[in-house]
């Protein structure tokens, strides 16, 4: 059901409470000096927190203020990439740009710099699912419903390339650090490695599972040398200068894993499990922390500040765990009304 329609027709406590409870919160993005944190959600919400605020209250307070709450897009908004001063989030229909500096004031009417709208197909306008910023060519890398990865100029909303290969739609999208090369993984098994200087065809495809398993998140180490992907099977580690599978991730059988990141040489990741596991690019377990989401779809690292460094997971409320020691949770944003 809609919670926009049934807002116009409960009483507002009443209405807060339902949507705290039915809000999944997708993805997270610092801002570029790490003094924020940005969310996106199922109801199309941009919620905007300020971690000074949030960590300078008492630790005694497990809700935490200080957000601004924007309506981003009209349905579902899945995925954040942050571009310098802008704010890239892709949603059902299309990919809208903000500026940081606008999300920021205080004003309630910010509008998006630039709405991006990707090719209409058979079945309508593809939704966005992954995001890729290159601050080198200035260039967007967006990847989603109609397997096809587009490339953008992001100040002017100009479509300038599209790359097909896919053989179903796209889960997500990264680059790979030190070179022009960007990285998809897809509902095919595949990942998918890209070099845009010498052809509109991947150079390499990477199958890490069986057919019938499916990628859902791909990340790629700061180094550019380690690649880890994961999905409906267990997370697999490859050496990316030789395109080798050096190790599997040791998640349960049935744990799909929805987010994977490297933070302080060492691999996190998430899923329908509520545990955030770390681990070393051996692939050795080194925590298995709890959470309260029984699925997580995101985890978050602010290494742009150190006096806000902390993990963040977001999953299926409107609750951001914080986590200022890997080893436990301090406590949580909502991005609901209190």
């Amino acid at each position: 059901f809609d919670l926009h329609v049934l807002q116009n027709c409960m009483d507002m406590s009443a209405y807060n409470s339902l949507e705290k409870f039915y809000n999944i919160v997708f993805d997270q993005c610092f801002s570029p000096a790490g003094k924020h944190l940005a969310t996106c959600d199922n109801l199309g919400q941009l919620a905007v927190f300020s971690l000074s605020s949030a960590l300078s209250v008492s630790p005694t307070s497990e809700k935490r203020p200080s957000k601004l709450l924007r309506t981003g897009h009209p349905g579902p908004a899945y995925c954040l990439k942050n571009a310098g001063p802008l704010l890239v989030s892709g949603g059902a229909e299309d990919i809208r740009v903000w500026r940081w500096e606008q999300l920021l004031s205080s004003s309630k009417d910010t509008q998006p710099q630039i709405i991006l709208k990707p090719p209409v197909g058979r079945f309508g306008a593809p939704e966005t699912n992954g995001l890729a910023y290159d601050d080198q060519s200035n260039d967007l890398f967006t990847g989603g419903g109609d397997n096809n990865i587009y490339a953008w100029d992001i100040e002017t909303g100009k479509l300038k390339a599209s790359y097909s290969g896919h053989k179903d739609y796209i889960h997500c999208v990264c680059l790979r650090s030190g070179s022009c090369q960007f990285i998809s993984g897809a509902e095919d098994g595949t990942v998918r490695i890209w070099d845009p200087a010498s052809s509109k065809n991947p150079v390499h495809v990477i199958k890490p599972q069986d057919s019938g398993q499916w990628i859902g998140c791909v990340a790629v180490d700061s180094s550019g040398e380690w690649l880890v992907c994961g999905g409906s099977a267990a997370p697999s580690v490859y050496h990316l200068g030789s395109l080798t599978k050096t190790a599997s991730l040791s998640v349960p059988k049935g744990v799909v894993t929805q987010s994977v990141i490297f933070a302080k040489e060492r691999i996190i990741t998430v899923g329908s499990e509520p545990f955030v596991r770390h681990w070393s690019v051996n692939a050795e377990p080194l925590a298995k922390v709890p959470c309260s989401h029984s699925h997580a779809f995101s985890a978050a690292f602010n290494s742009k500040a150190q006096q806000y460094e902390v993990l963040t997971v977001s999953g299926d409320s409107a609750d951001i765990h914080l986590f200022t020691n890997f080893g436990y949770k301090a406590f949580s944003l909502t991005v609901a009304a209190i």
